[in-house]
């Protein structure tokens, strides 16, 4: 009967932990989606500011200036992209699946069952 509730108790704590730790996901998923939806126009904006630069001795200043916060920007949304996709964009469980799959085929090729 103890050990029964102590059981309980321990599958509502992983479920509360799984809770939490889901919550915190979606709301790095809405702090990612609203900066993207902030540095989609803000880049466009900016890189408009390049054609609307006059002719003059400041020019390759502000166009140097305007290209280096649009690189640096897109620099901090990469990082942004990983730190809320992680390795799940790169190296997903079904590419990890697939990847021990074919490995395991390859092996059945080359040493084949004696």
């Amino acid at each position: 009967m103890i050990f029964n509730a102590i059981d309980n108790r321990e599958l509502m704590d992983n479920r509360l932990t799984k809770y939490i730790d889901a919550k915190e996901r979606i709301a790095a998923l809405r702090r990612f989606y609203f900066h993207l939806m902030v540095f989609i126009p803000g880049v466009l904006g900016i890189a408009a500011l390049i054609f609307l630069i006059e002719e003059g001795p400041d020019k390759q200043f502000w166009v140097w200036l305007i290209l280096s916060t649009i690189i640096t920007w897109i620099v901090i949304m990469v990082i942004h992209v990983f730190s809320v996709y992680g390795n799940r964009l790169l190296f997903s469980k079904n590419w990890e699946n697939r990847k021990i799959s074919k490995y395991l085929k390859r092996e059945d090729q080359t040493n084949p069952k004696q």
